[in-house]
């Protein structure tokens, strides 16, 4: 029962992530099982230091029903609503603007590890190692450049 209360949870955040689209969530969920049955990740093994790992439980979970969690999913169900939008509307930047409150509130601005974290997820293949969420590459591309609009903005009115 707690197995399929979990996949269910899975699910309903699936859908919330990618706009309402079940076949595409029930897909990617797939692909995340799977990813979850093969071996278990060492994080030793990796490019993360001792408290990185600490860190590492603070990630957001599909399964997740934490209110970070289900907060991670419903900003990243706006970013791919708001996908056909100008990334530099007031929208996305507000959304870009929670997301670095949420990296602050829960990393304290661990810049080291969160960057290690952007580059593996601009990688599918090691995404998938780390059994992140598949996210399309126009996500990725789409929140990079929202992101630097928003970093641009702010250091421009900071100085």
């Amino acid at each position: 029962m707690r197995n399929m209360e979990t996949a269910i949870k899975e699910l309903i955040n699936g859908i919330a992530v990618e706009n309402g689209d079940n076949w595409l969530a029930i897909q990617k969920l797939i692909q995340l099982s799977n990813q979850q049955n093969r071996s278990t990740l060492q994080l030793s093994e990796h490019p993360f230091q001792e408290e990185d790992v600490k860190l590492w439980s603070k990630l957001p979970k599909m399964r997740g029903e934490d209110p970070d969690s289900l907060e991670w999913i419903g900003l990243l169900g706006q970013i791919k609503r708001a996908l056909t939008s100008d990334p530099a509307s007031p929208n996305v930047q507000h959304i870009i603007r929670r997301m670095l409150e949420k990296q602050a509130e829960q990393f304290h601005n661990k810049d080291d590890f969160l960057n290690k974290l952007w580059e593996i997820r601009k990688s599918p293949e090691q995404s998938e190692q780390y059994r992140f969420y598949p996210l399309d590459d126009d996500i990725i591309v789409y929140l990079e450049k929202a992101y630097e609009i928003y970093l641009n903005h702010l250091n421009n009115h900071t100085l």
